[in-house]
């Protein structure tokens, strides 16, 4: 309870200063130094320009050191003689002190909050009761400590209850008398000593304390728990000085507490603790569980209690251990939910609170303070903000505004109706920062009564209005259980949106909403006009500007990069890579490369911290889904006196973005108006000390500008990188920014500045970010754009744009993008820990430290969390040195050096998963050679990891228990070791097919859990297998080998991760274990995203997506928003399964304890931990490598905190990062860890290669990719992985032998077994590991809580419905039948068990029957959760938060009370967020919505009745389009719907809207996501088909708000249609039909024109111009037909290539091509004179070619003397190389200029090869005909092949930077064994042709050495792969001697016939036909396979059989037509 002194007139508002009132009394005057006492000025506007060195001055006297010999708080005997308060030393402000993390997050809760209040003023008992009966509705918002009974604390706050009390003090006068709450100490001497401190305080301001009263309780309802904390419960009555009450009295006792507080912590030391003033004036507090509450206080069953008002407090805290003085609600505020800003809030007050004043105070400010503490919880500190607000005349709503603002900006409603508003915003935006987080806030000043709601909306609110004027505001509806029985008595209902209020005003009756309360807010002063002298912004004091040219040169530049710590891949992947597109780079796998302070690479300093991430206690954001409400804005300037604004407070420069450009720097460093001030940070090399030394100057100097006046403090390296000398080092920006930030901050000077960085050490999204966090309001990374113009401007780049492989952006758009990228990885950051604003995040610390020593941390990060030590500042020093260093090399640099941190590089970083190990862990498991294990290579592969550096901190740690060792046999079997062993969540989708079931099939022989990841499950993997044949293949998966009777494909834990994509009725209720992924390894805080081209229609149907189109996932668990919301899923998890044991996975970082607390104590049966180091399909960079911490560190503290709090025994502990080895098993186990969780290593030990390609949907061996024909690579059998298991385990029983332990019960959380190792680091030595080794105590047996049962939910309204003989044989019969329920709001998750049972036997929709249900009342949260089809139910009355959450079909119908004077006009809305992440289905909205309608709606359809007209502008575009309802099905669907919606609940919108339908339908919108298009519903264009029945799946209820209507959007707010998923290709991509058009075309043009060829032998001679011409032709059009298909579908570019001119050139280019070979042959058979004519006319064309392109022409010429042939090939090369100059072709290379060598070489080939046989005999000219047809053809591909080997596939394999070439080496290889038959053809075909030996020894020779210089092309592609080196030899020499091998046998056939027989021509034409056929092949299959990257698109067979019959086809034809002619 909270009792409240009765309040006199109003308090003060916010004026010109705090407004005040005429008769204001000041509490006393501040005496001046000398004694003098200061007359009391008017109230002050605050401080011009130049105030802030008369505000130090000030600061300084006030801060006079205490009289000697007694407290400062003890005012002297006069002063108490004379009533005056405490004097000067009193007043003097307690030094700032940073907030310290690990302090904070000892404490983080989430609750349930409401209030009730007679607008009358009313007083009644009835209030109390039901505030109490509300308490008691809502203890499943709370939680219960281990004891079952101690809850984590409740309370209400009343009025005073003066007729109570008077009872016992008649005297006691309620104007001018405070009533105090106390918990006193539990001990008889501190309980005196703590009454004695406050009768002292009391005397010493004048006041009379009227007496104590013992609170009467009843002890005996108090759990153990909460009994050993509880103190003794004490009210105190005080009077008031004569004269004083109301505001002033309220001041009065506000500074008594004040004193109070600090007079005690002076006094009693520890004990102060246990002495807590709940209240002192009308608030009190309790802590029990909620039920208990009112039999707790006895006086709260008192009918004398009576009150106006009551605001109850119901807590979830994550900590059990319970603390009395957390109960809320507190003196002003009841808060649920979490301030993710807390440090840097708590920071910000601590460095301002110094200069906090008005008059009202008396110059007594001082004695306030501290104004918060970080021991104390978010909400206590807000608070504490809060009332000194309202104590200095603020008025709560107010108050509330200015610290919790809305989203003002992109805002249609608030610019509609309340718009001046944003002034008000702005203005404070300026004083204020915000306190940003999930939070719903009650609040109350005994005046008035409120609650107000985040900017994110993120927390349930509902309010409601009866008849008798009584308000009430709740979490949650039906909480009085008065539903039905009231319902005639509401007038007015609602609920509270983002950033909304209510107000109820107890003293004029009124009662407020958002939209007035804002508006008399703003109106009270003139925000505008203040705004407009106080603010200025950096746009127009600076427009952006971008340099168009580079201000460096390359060598310059590359030695400062180096200089300072920017490796290739930083300058490459990152910076390159974000100035190329706009976004940070992404990347795959996971973090496998040593923590920065183990590593003995150097490492920038931002390396040794990880960002924080949200997870339970309060949620990431989504950038996509909350982007309007987030903002980057910042301010620079000194911020100003928050209690007294005025126009004058401050003077700032408001910038849209933190990065700022180098122009704009210049701007600011030269402010006048800031007083700008630039401090080089630098410090001398090779001098000890000299990084502190220099350090400790520029605080002192920074500090000396600060108090001259300077409001912008500029850190610069710039003049230490221009002048660059090897003496004079930079600090590193982050160490600078650090320490001057909280040097600032004790000295309370840091609101008097802001901090700019101009840093060269700052270029990714990861370093600014920190710089941020760290103090810094902006910074500008100078060296990161010069990079990227170095970049644009390189000859590389420049080709590269040529080529097509990077877009072609201006040097301008360069800097463009890497600073938009900045700016987005910022807000993702964020993001991640649900933080909206940067301007909450600056100075929020939101990192944790793994590496760095107490010095450190203290100096420069002061309240960041560092638990193992680490650097010191020397080390850091030598570090900084070393990279400096390297900008000064003995030798001109070429390259930066490649660090090898993200890619594994030969002398780069380690990475643990490498080559090496990846193959002598497949040699040791038998990969690729029959399973068969080979224990000598294991052992190899342990001794592998045992010399390995280290690279996690287990690596640091030893083993020993001290015992003797034991021998093996008597430790427990291996099987028993594996049962523990579990897989990843890998999901199907990011994984094949095949790596996912043989995964799932291995676990499962070995009696492990694999997990199915995200995205659902196909049913035929849960049923055992039967059809095994003896060679290890089935029917069942045929596409799996190694299987066993027996084996089931089935995961036993199945992931349930934001509630989507497959999460179905029938997939839950066949888990053996559901898992809640809250947060993944390698990106916490974040969702992703399936990339559409791996999602196939198998993918997509699992997903219930569709095929093609990408899949966005939220920030898992995107739905849980506190610990009550994970609470709730927990819940419904074990409603619909309450045999599965549901784990919760979450990652390592610090407060993870006391978060698995919570998540214990929220019914959880598995706590999964992961490490920072996990993997994943696609993760941006950063996230990868700087967020989440060590897995041995999360599951050190959570074992530690669980034992603790005496929750051990509850939850199984699973631990999951990057585990490779049984040691590794051994160390988990002994940190506390009882499960063990294998990832990355599982799929290596299934054939993955770690190519890291996985993004990119190439995976080599089919391991990551949805391709088909990669798929059908996938190496892995079930056994190989069971080998590696059998391994592990082996290796623990051995372990465990020799610690002397027979079982791993014996050493799971012994963690004394450890000891920190004493090798030494390359770094330091002050790496710690204590926390590690710290033993908690006894856990008890880990095998006894992995047999466990499954926790409970109880006796639930679904037990009862199943226990009804109907209702059971309605299910087992399929039947029909009807029941009638009553339902309260603490029946949760109702329906869902009934769903399981129907799902169980039927699945999600084959129930045929009918089970209709009729509820009456309060729905409780989750109502209707996970409904399965054939389950219809009708709810009268109204629900909560989470309706039909998951539904997979059924029917919910939800409808008033009938009764109830507004059931005509139900509100059928929705709130913000509506319809995101939809997947499918289709939603209609008959009332008004929020914003962001859409956001990551990838399918289904949505209606929107809009009569307003403004819809569109609250509609997110990034991915939806709008348009009317324009297709007769649409409009069908939509009618139907509406139709639907008026016969299901009677809706008199819906009957309006149908009976004027040709209206109404003109009035909707339809969203429309790109997936539905093409649909008859959103497309005029498709054929309407016939309207699917719709699935029965209905809800037509209330405005549920954002997550109800929204929150599963794809089953609610209208109907969900059946999309029935057909295998086949989605629209947007060709049908098989146009594809087959396309391969019938290129084969018909490629017969024909080789027909025509061969024609020419029948009827003309073969040497004449016309059979030249035709056979060159058809030659040519094969020759361009390969390179116009298979080069472009390769990399993408048909379109541009097809473009004319190099269209026509590739065709020109293969006709020349021709005409060479051709022309060689006649011209040998030709008369002498022919030759030359051949040589004058190339003269001529070189010429003339000499004037176009030199090179070409000069090479042209040279050939001209020597062979004609390579004199043409010349010519034509340059000929070609002009137009393929500016036109891209595959893989980045010239057309012209890399074909015209090809082509030369070729001719070149040839040429010798036939000048040389012009000694022999002359073949007959049928046979050089052949012959030139042949080699025409496969001229033409030999230039194709050399262009393919020497251009693409060599850079590809040559430039490890670009990834993307891994695909064209692949397809470059799939090209080069068609090659090998090939070459086979054509030495056949010369072998027949020609007996004659010379010829052929000529041929071999010229084509050998041809062969030769491709197969060191081969070799390139062929280091690629994963073959044997024997292997790859052998493939060369294979390769190699085809040629001659082919000759060899086409000699053989010419000798046995003649060459001119039919036999012989039937021969040739085959071969010929065959050499076509296989060229036509090869084109199809690339063409095919890279248009159509899908599951099973290929196996299908019909086009993969199209292709066989082109090329049979060919041959049979070739054949036909070579015996005819």
């Amino acid at each position: 309870m909270e009792l409240s002194a009765h309040r006199g007139a109003g308090p003060a508002g916010l004026g010109g200063g705090l407004r005040g009132r005429q008769q204001q009394h000041v509490l006393s005057a501040a005496p001046l130094p000398h004694g003098r006492s200061a007359p009391l000025a008017a109230p002050q506007a605050g401080r011009a320009a130049g105030a802030p060195r008369a505000r130090a001055v000030s600061r300084a006297s006030r801060a006079v050191p205490g009289r000697a010999g007694a407290p400062a708080w003890v005012p002297s005997a006069a002063q108490a003689e004379a009533g005056e308060g405490v004097a000067a030393p009193a007043a003097a402000c307690p030094a700032p002190v940073a907030a310290d993390l690990e302090t904070i997050l000892q404490e983080r809760d989430a609750c349930g909050v409401g209030f009730i209040a007679n607008l009358r003023s009313v007083k009644s008992h009835t209030i109390v009761e039901q505030a109490l009966r509300a308490l008691g509705c809502m203890e499943h918002r709370g939680a219960c400590s281990a004891d079952d009974d101690s809850g984590d604390g409740a309370g209400l706050m009343t009025q005073i209850p003066w007729k109570l009390l008077q009872k016992e003090f008649p005297a006691a006068n309620e104007a001018t008398t405070g009533v105090g709450m106390l918990f006193l100490p539990n001990d008889d001497g501190l309980e005196a000593q703590a009454k004695a401190i406050l009768e002292e305080v009391v005397a010493a301001e004048g006041l009379s304390l009227l007496g104590y009263r013992a609170v009467p309780v009843d002890k005996a309802v108090v759990g153990r728990f909460a009994k050993a904390t509880q103190p003794r419960i004490w009210q105190v009555l005080i009077q008031g000085k004569p004269g004083q009450t109301g505001d002033e009295l309220e001041r009065q006792l506000f500074i008594v507490r004040k004193l109070v507080e600090r007079a005690k912590t002076a006094a009693m030391g520890a004990a102060a603790d246990d002495f807590y003033v709940c209240t002192l004036s009308n608030r009190t507090i309790g802590m029990l569980r909620s039920v208990v509450v009112g039999q707790f206080y006895k006086d709260l069953v008192n009918p004398d209690y009576e009150t106006a008002f009551a605001i109850y407090h119901r807590r979830f805290s994550t900590n059990t251990t319970p603390k009395w003085p957390l109960a809320q609600p507190m003196r002003v505020l009841g808060h649920n939910g979490e301030i993710n800003t807390l440090q840097g809030n708590l920071n910000w007050i601590a460095s301002r609170q110094s200069e906090l004043s008005h008059p009202v105070w008396g110059g007594r400010e001082g004695q306030l303070m501290p104004l918060c503490n970080a021991a104390e919880s978010d909400s206590a500190n807000l608070d504490h903000v809060a009332e000194l607000l309202v104590r200095t005349g603020a008025e709560p709503q107010e108050a509330l505004m200015l610290l919790v603002p809305e989203a003002f900006r992109n805002h249609p409603d608030l610019m509609k109706e309340y718009p001046e508003v944003v002034d008000f915003y702005e203005f404070y935006e300026g004083l204020q920062e915000g306190w940003d987080g999930p939070a719903l806030l009650v609040f109350s000043d005994g005046l008035r009564v409120g609650a107000r709601l985040d900017r994110n909306g993120l927390r349930p609110a509902r309010f409601w209005r009866t008849a008798d004027d009584t308000i009430y505001v709740a979490s949650e509806v039906g909480v009085l259980g008065d539903v039905i029985s009231n319902a005639a008595n509401i007038v007015a209902k609602g609920r509270l949106g983002p950033g909304q209020m209510v107000c109820a005003d107890l003293a004029t009756g009124s009662f407020a909403e958002t939209a007035a309360i804002s508006k008399a807010a703003a109106s009270r002063q003139p925000y505008g006009a203040w705004l407009g002298s106080s603010l200025r912004r950096l746009d127009e004091m600076s427009p952006p500007t971008y340099p168009g040219e580079a201000a460096m040169e390359t060598a310059a530049l590359l030695r400062l990069q180096a200089a300072n710590g920017m490796g290739a891949e930083d300058a490459q992947m990152v910076v390159e890579g974000m100035a190329s597109a706009g976004v940070e780079p992404t990347y795959c796998m996971g973090d496998d490369i040593p923590l920065a302070v183990l590593s003995d690479k150097p490492h920038m300093l931002y390396n040794y911290f990880k960002q924080r991430f949200a997870q339970v206690t309060n949620p990431p954001i989504d950038p996509l889904r909350e982007g309007l409400v987030m903002s980057l804005e910042m301010r620079l300037g000194g911020r100003g006196n928050l209690l007294a604004p005025g126009p004058d407070t401050y003077r700032q420069v408001l910038l849209n973005s933190p990065i700022l450009l180098e122009g704009q720097m210049a701007a600011i460093a030269a402010d006048k108006q800031l007083g700008s001030k630039t401090f080089p940070i630098s410090f001398k090399a090779g001098e000890q000390g000299a990084l502190a030394a220099a350090l400790t100057k520029l605080c002192a100097d920074v500090e000396a500008a600060v108090k001259g006046g300077c409001q912008c403090v500029v850190l610069s390296d710039r003049s230490v990188q221009e002048g660059m000398a090897p003496e004079v080092v930079p600090i590193p920006a982050l160490l600078a920014t650090g320490a001057v930030h909280h040097h600032l901050i004790r000295t309370g000077l840091r609101s008097d500045t802001s901090i700019v960085v101009e840093t060269a050490q700052a270029f990714s999204t990861h370093h600014a970010a920190m710089l941020v966090g760290y103090g810094a309001h902006a910074l500008c990374p100078y060296l990161a754009y010069e990079t990227a113009r170095a970049w644009r401007l390189s000859s590389r780049t420049q080709s590269l744009i040529k080529t097509g492989k990077v877009p072609d952006i201006s040097v301008g758009d360069a800097q463009k993008n890497l600073k938009k990228s900045l700016e987005k990885g910022i807000l993702k950051i964020l993001s991640k820990m649900g933080i909206s604003l940067l301007s909450c995040y600056h100075g929020a610390q939101i990192f944790e430290a793994y590496g760095l020593s107490r010095e450190v941390i203290d100096a420069c990060f002061a309240g960041s969390v560092s638990r193992i030590g680490g650097m010191s500042l020397a080390d850091l020093q030598r570090e900084a040195e070393s990279f400096w260093a390297k900008g000064f090399p003995a030798k001109a640099m070429a390259k930066l050096e490649d660090y090898g941190f993200i890619q594994s590089k030969t002398k780069g970083e380690y990475h643990a998963n490498n080559q090496t190990m990846s193959k002598l862990l497949h040699k040791a498991i038998g990969l690729g050679s029959g399973s068969a294990p080979d224990a000598s290579a294991y052992a190899a592969y342990m001794a592998h990891f045992e010399s390995a550096p280290p690279h996690v901190l287990r690596d640091c740690l030893a083993l020993d228990s001290g015992r003797a060792p034991i021998p093996v046999d008597e430790v427990e079997p291996a099987a028993e070791i594996m049962r523990r062993f579990c897989t990843g969540g890998m999901s199907l989708g990011a994984i094949s097919r095949e790596t996912h079931e043989t995964i799932a099939v291995a676990v499962n022989r070995i009696g492990g859990k694999s997990n199915s990841g995200e995205g659902g499950e196909d049913p035929v993997r849960w049923t055992p297998l039967s059809d095994a044949a003896d060679d290890g293949s089935s029917a069942t998966f045929p596409y799996l080998r190694g299987l066993q009777n027996g084996d089931t494909a089935t995961s036993k834990i199945k992931q349930v991760a934001s509630g989507r994509f497959g999460v179905t009725p029938e997939f839950l209720v066949n888990a053996d274990q559901l898992e809640i992924k809250i947060a993944q390894g390698a990106k916490p805080g974040e969702g992703g995203q399936l990339p559409g081209k791996k999602v196939s229609p198998y993918i997509a149907n699992l997903r219930r997506s569709k095929p093609g189109v990408p899949l966005i996932s939220p920030p898992p668990h995107h739905d849980i928003y506190s610990i009550e919301d994970l609470a709730q899923l927990i819940y419904d998890l074990h409603q619909i399964n309450p045999a599965a044991k549901v784990s919760v996975k979450l990652v390592a970082e610090a407060g993870i304890g006391v978060v698995a607390s919570g998540v214990a104590k929220a019914n959880a049966d598995v706590i999964q931990i992961s490490g920072h180091d996990g993997g994943t399909g696609a993760s941006p960079i950063s996230s990868i490598k700087h967020a989440g911490g060590p897995v041995e560190m999360g599951v050190a503290e959570t074992h530690q905190v669980l034992v603790r709090n005496e929750l051990r025994e509850r939850v199984v502990l699973r631990a999951d990062g990057g585990f490779r080895s049984g040691r590794d098993i051994l160390v988990a186990a002994a940190l506390g860890a009882d499960e063990y969780g294998f990832g990355t290593v599982a799929m290596i030990a299934t054939g993955c290669i770690m190519a890291r390609v996985c993004h990119t949907n190439n995976c080599p061996v089919g391991v990551a990719s949805q391709r088909e024909e990669l798929r059908a690579r996938f190496p892995g059998a079930p056994a190989d992985l069971v080998n590696f298991f059998h391994f592990v385990a082996e290796e623990v029983r051995e372990g465990l032998a020799a610690l002397g332990l027979r079982s791993l019960d014996e050493l799971v959380g012994r963690a004394d077994y450890l000891a920190q190792r004493d090798a030494p680091l390359a770094k330091t030595g002050g790496l710690d590991l204590s926390f590690l080794t710290t033993y908690a105590g006894p856990s008890g047996d880990s095998s006894v809580r992995l047999a466990a049962a499954t926790h409970s939910n109880g006796h639930q309204l679904d037990d009862d419905i199943l226990a009804d003989k109907e209702v059971q044989e309605a299910i087992r019969t399929q039947g029909t039948v009807s029941k009638a329920y009553d339902i309260v709001n603490v029946d949760r998750s109702a329906l869902g068990r009934v769903a399981g049972a129907i799902a169980k036997p039927y699945g999600d929709a084959g129930f045929k029957g009918a089970i209709n249900l009729s509820l009456t009342g309060s729905g409780g949260q989750s109502f209707g959760v996970f409904l399965a089809t054939g389950l219809n139910v009708r709810l009268t009355g109204e629900a909560n938060d989470y309706v039909g959450k998951g539904m997979a079909g059924g029917e919910i119908v939800i409808v008033p009370p009938p009764a109830s004077p507004r059931a005509d006009a139900v509100v059928e809305g929705a709130g913000d967020h509506c319809c995101e992440y939809m997947t499918g289905g289709a939603v209609v909205v008959l009332g008004p919505v929020g914003r962001n309608v859409g956001a990551g709606m990838t399918g289904g359809l949505g209606y929107f009745y809009d009569p307003e007209g403004d819809f569109p502008e609250k509609v997110n575009t990034e991915i939806v389009a709008i348009q009317r309802v324009i297709t007769p099905a649409g409009e069908a669907q939509l009618k139907g719907l509406v139709a639907a919606h008026a016969d299901k609940t009677g809706s008199a919108k819906a009957k309006a809207l149908l009976a004027d339908w040709a209206a109404a339908k003109g009035r909707f919108w339809q969203l429309v996501p790109p997936a539905e298009k093409n649909t008859p519903q959103a497309n005029p264009a498709v054929a309407a088909e016939p309207a699917a029945a719709a699935a029965p799946v209905q809800v037509a209820a209330t405005a549920h708000g954002a997550r109800e209507a929204a929150g599963a959007p794809a089953e609610l707010a209208g109907a969900q249609q059946a999309h029935a998923e057909q295998p086949g290709l989605d629209a947007g991509h060709a049908g098989e039909e146009t594809l087959m058009l396309r391969v019938a075309s290129i084969f018909v043009i490629f017969a024909a024109a080789t027909a025509l060829g061969l024609i020419t032998l029948r009827l003309r001679n073969p040497d004449s111009t016309f059979s030249r011409v035709l056979r060159a032709f058809s030659g040519g059009v094969i020759c361009a037909l390969a390179l116009v298909h298979i080069i472009p579908e390769a990399v993408g570019e048909l379109n541009s290539l097809m473009e004319f001119p190099i269209g026509g050139c590739t065709i020109l280019f293969g006709i020349v091509s021709l005409v060479i070979f051709d022309s060689s042959l006649a011209a040998w058979l030709a008369p002498p004179g022919y030759k030359q004519q051949i040589r004058d006319d190339a003269a001529a064309a070189a010429a003339a070619a000499q004037q176009q392109q030199p090179q070409g022409g000069a090479g042209a010429k040279h050939g001209a003397e020597h062979h004609h042939a390579a004199a043409v090939a010349g010519a034509g090369g340059a000929a070609a190389a002009p137009a393929g100059a500016h036109k891209r072709c595959g893989g980045g290379h010239h057309h012209g200029p890399q074909a015209a060598p090809a082509a030369a070489k070729g001719a070149v080939d040839g040429g010798d090869a036939l000048d040389g046989a012009e000694r022999g005999a002359e073949p007959s000219a049928d046979a050089a005909a052949v012959l030139g047809g042949a080699g025409g053809a496969a001229h033409g591909h030999q230039c194709l092949r050399s262009l393919n080997a020497s251009g693409w596939v060599s850079s590809g394999a040559g430039d490890p930077g670009s990834m993307v070439s891994l695909r064209q080496c692949v397809t470059a290889y799939t090209m080069e064994l068609g090659c090998i038959f090939h070459s086979v053809i054509i030495g056949v075909g010369v072998g027949v042709i020609t007996s004659d030996r010379r010829l052929v020894v000529t041929l071999m020779v010229a084509l050998a050495v041809h062969q030769g210089l491709e197969a060191l092309a081969l070799g390139s592609v062929l280091a690629l792969t994963r073959f044997s080196a024997a292997k790859k030899l052998a493939m060369l020499v294979v390769y190699s001697l085809t040629t001659p091998l082919g000759i060899a046998i086409g000699i053989a056939i010419s000798s046995s016939y003649d060459p001119d027989s039919v036999t012989s021509r039937a021969v040739q034409g085959t071969l010929n036909g065959v050499s076509g056929g296989m060229l036509l092949y090869i084109a199809l299959f690339q063409l095919i396979a890279e248009e159509f990257s899908r599951e099973d698109l290929l196996v299908r067979g019909r086009l993969r059989g199209g292709m066989y019959a082109a090329l049979a086809l060919g041959a049979a034809l070739m054949c036909v037509l070579g015996v005819w002619a």
